[in-house]
Order: structure tokens, then C-alpha cells, then sequence
């Protein structure tokens, strides 16, 4: 969110990429977690960040260039910085600054690294590779202890991190405890992460093969340009991504808030995506809640899934909600189209019409089972009263002919009774088929794709 800190509160110079840093180069790198759902208690959630995290600053909004509207329900992104360090990547020691930031409104945390070095002679494509390298050491533990790592995602991750290590992951587990009593829990946690690679090139040294193979994280260079994405100039920043990685170059005259209100439209953008990200990922918890044998979700629950799913996509999509300021909207729409936000809503949205069709099904099927038992209840209870006269017809020594068709009528009942039951019988065993069938399909549709562990 684009922001300036309260009275008395400085963001830490390390924050954000800056165009008044001595280094050519920076990268930004925001990994998104999911923290399990909206936070309702405010001030419970940051008691809680600064016990884990210590001080904490705010992201307050430029009340020129946001609707109050939209203000009042969305409490500020707190923020933290929590740690820095070094590492060799890409065959070059960068140092890096890790910052924690909370989107109370959306449930969303992104853990953001902001890496710097002093070598001319850098090589960014061997630095993504190295990137996704180090950052598996710590991921891959992390859904282990998540339970995230299944048999297939274990085969298809072998060889694909070193040692573990604990970068971020522990925290953001333990953040996730600490905050579970002050956020409105959503069906299921969404374990995976999402990142975003974002270059920086400060001093615009970069040529443009350089700056496609960067958005296409590709070794190559090549000799033609026809799938680099149109550019935006925001100021003295021109911004070009292809979704996955985005390169911002600053001229001369670009300044430090001119950079942080892109960086900060970019990470916002990236949390929407996330947040329909995730729950394309675990809406069909409500279809799956209970082991075989034993129910589906509740109406209620079904129904209160149907009501966190749209307040989510109401946060996504339309940037005229949150914004009023021209200059700032042409970003966000830019980064809105480019990470493909639109059409990450429209999947999350058809999660959302089989939902409502799930729990309409669930309703009908329900309604049936009830009044198929009210019909077998009838029949019973007709059967017994017509039995409890026969007796009494032979003491009587009623007419032959009644006393036969008395006793044929119960039989008749008992049969109806029995041929119902049965239907009813076979019918639940044709449902159960049927949901065995599609949990079977659901695994195949869950194992990972060749993309590898992005998140």
C-alpha cells in the first residue's frame, strides 16, 4: 500500500528498493503466505506481531490518492523488519534485508527480501536459478512440518534444494499460530507460497537483450523482441514485467517515493492474486471435511464458505475501489493485467458457482433423504395399524373375503416398504460410487505440475 509512516516512526532505509543507494542493481523478491483468513481483532494481531517480531511501523495511506470509502474497513499493513544477512548467489555475494509485511483485510503476509551487491560484473539470470535454489532449503522443510509434502511433490522435488535451512519459514508458521485467534478462519490454510522476482536496475545500464531474458528468466538473449510486454513510465520509473518477473529501471530524475509507491502497487497487486490463488486451492475443502463414511460439510458451513469467498474477490479486480489518484491507478491496473489478477478471479469465481451448486445438491439431496424416510415411516406405521386389526377380524368371524383383503393390504404395504428401502439402499450406494469416483479424480487434478516448487 502506498504509504508515508506515522508522526515519529521512520521507514527503515533498507525498506524498499531506493534510487539513492550506491549499488547499480537491487532485486526485490516478496514471498506471500497465507495466514488462514481475514483478521477481525486488530490490535490483538499486532500484540502479537510484536512479540514475535518486535517494533513495528504502518503503512498509512496518502489520503490524496485513496478512497476514505475503502479506508474505514482496511485496517494499515503493519510491517517489521526482521533480519538481515548474505548469501552467493548467481557467482555474487549479496547482502539482503528481509521485511515482514501483514495485509490484515486480505489474510495475507509477504515475507519481502530486498538483495544488494557491489559486483559490476553480476550475473541476474545465474541469480534466479541460485534464488530459487536457496529458497527451497528452507520451503521444502517448511511443507514437510506444514504437511504439504506429499509422495508425488517429494518425487518431483528431490534434487531441488540443499540442506535445509531456516530462512523464514519457522516464523511464518509460528506467525500463523500466534495470529489464529485473531482472524476469521477460512475452510483451509493454503500451506504453498507465491513470489515474484522484481529487478531494479538503478542506473538503467541494462540493455534491452538483457532486460528481456529477465523477464522471461532465461539464460538467452535474443536477436528479436516480439513477447516483451508493453512498458508504463510512473514518473522517473519505467516498469516492464512479464507477470512472473518485473524490471524497473529509474532515470536521473526518479525519486525515492516515486520507486516505493511502485514497489508498494506491486506487492499489493501480487497479495490480490494471492488471495484467489489460494482459495482455488482450498475451496474444495468443504467438499472433502470428513474421511469416507462419515457426512460433508454442514449447510452452514457450506454457506459461510460461500460468504468469505466473495468478500475476498470483492478486495480484487476493481482498482477504482481503493484508488483515486490517476497516476497511481495506471500502475496498479498495469501490474493488474500483467500478473493476470482478472483471470486468477474469474477461476476463484468458478470455485465460488460450484460451491453454490455443491451446497444447492447437498440442500436437494437432504430434502430427499427426508421425506424418502417420512414415506417409510408412513408405510410402517400403516402396515402395524392394518396388522393389529386382523386378530380382531378372526375372533369376529368376519367375511372371509374382508379378512383376505385386510391381510393383503399389509402385504402390500410391507412390499412397498421394502421395494422403497431398497431403491433407498441402492441409491446411497450409487452416491457413495459416485463421491469414491471423484475423490479419486481430485487426487489426480491435485498432483503437482512440471513448473516445480514455485508455490
Amino acid at each position: 500500500m502506498a504509504g508515508q509512516p506515522p508522526a515519529g516512526v521512520r521507514h527503515a532505509d533498507t525498506d524498499v528498493p531506493s534510487p539513492d543507494r550506491r549499488s547499480a542493481v537491487q532485486v526485490y523478491v516478496p514471498f506471500k503466505y497465507d495466514i488462514g483468513g481475514a483478521v477481525i481483532d486488530t490490535e490483538g494481531a499486532r500484540e502479537a506481531l510484536i512479540r514475535l517480531c518486535g517494533s513495528l511501523e504502518e503503512d498509512q495511506a496518502f489520503t490524496r490518492s485513496w478512497n476514505l470509502s475503502y479506508l474505514v474497513r482496511h485496517a494499515v499493513v503493519l510491517r517489521a523488519v526482521i533480519g538481515s544477512g548474505t548469501v552467493h548467489l548467481g557467482g555474487s555475494d549479496w547482502r539482503f534485508q528481509r521485511t515482514l509485511r501483514l495485509y490484515p483485510w486480505l489474510g495475507v503476509v509477504s515475507v519481502d527480501y530486498l538483495f544488494e551487491t557491489s559486483d559490476a560484473e553480476v550475473r541476474l539470470a545465474d541469480f534466479y536459478d541460485d534464488l530459487v535454489h536457496w529458497k527451497n532449503t528452507d520451503y521444502l522443510p517448511y511443507l514437510t512440518l506444514c504437511g504439504a509434502m506429499t509422495a508425488e511433490l517429494a518425487a518431483h522435488t528431490a534434487v531441488s534444494a540443499g540442506p535445509p535451512a531456516d530462512l523464514h519459514g519457522g516464523l511464518v508458521r509460528e506467525l500463523r499460530a500466534a495470529l489464529g485467534p485473531f482472524v476469521e478462519q477460512r475452510p483451509a490454510t493454503y500451506a504453498f507460497h507465491d513470489f515474484r522476482t522484481c529487478f531494479v536496475d538503478l542506473r538503467a545500464g541494462l540493455d534491452r537483450p538483457t532486460v528481456h531474458s529477465l523477464l522471461l528468466l532465461t539464460r538467452s538473449k535474443p536477436t528479436s523482441y516480439p513477447d516483451i510486454p508493453g512498458s508504463l513510465t510512473a514518473g522517473g520509473v519505467e516498469i516492464q514485467s512479464s507477470g512472473w518477473a518485473t524490471v524497473l529501471r529509474t532515470d536521473p530524475t526518479a525519486t525515492a517515493r516515486e520507486l516505493a509507491d511502485v514497489i508498494s502497487m506491486f506487492s499489493l497487486i501480487h497479495a490480490q492474486w494471492f488471495v484467489c490463488q489460494l482459495w482455488i486451492n482450498v475451496y474444495d475443502q468443504d467438499f472433502r471435511r470428513t474421511p469416507y463414511g462419515r457426512g460433508v460439510a454442514s449447510a452452514h458451513e457450506l454457506s459461510s464458505s460461500q460468504l468469505a469467498l466473495a468478500q475476498d474477490l470483492t478486495e480484487v479486480g476493481n482498482m477504482d475501489l481503493m484508488l483515486k489518484d490517476p497516476a497511481l491507478l495506471r500502475v496498479a491496473r498495469y501490474f493488474e493485467r500483467t500478473l493476470g489478477v482478472r483471470d486468477h478471479r474469474r477461476a476463484a469465481e468458478q470455485r465460488l458457482r460450484l460451491l453454490e451448486e455443491y451446497s444447492r445438491g447437498q440442500a436437494d439431496y437432504r430434502q430427499a433423504q427426508a421425506t424418502t424416510r417420512l414415506q417409510v415411516l408412513f408405510a410402517l406405521s400403516a402396515a402395524g395399524s392394518i396388522a393389529a386389526l386382523v386378530p380382531a377380524l378372526v375372533e369376529i368371524n368376519l367375511a372371509r373375503a374382508a379378512t383376505t383383503f385386510t391381510i393383503a393390504a399389509v402385504i402390500l404395504l410391507w412390499l412397498g416398504f421394502a421395494l422403497n428401502y431398497g431403491g433407498f439402499i441402492a441409491g446411497l450406494r450409487w452416491r457413495l460410487r459416485q463421491r469414491v469416483s471423484r475423490r479419486r479424480r481430485a487426487r489426480l487434478r491435485r498432483i503437482p505440475q512440471s513448473r516445480g516448487p514455485r508455490g
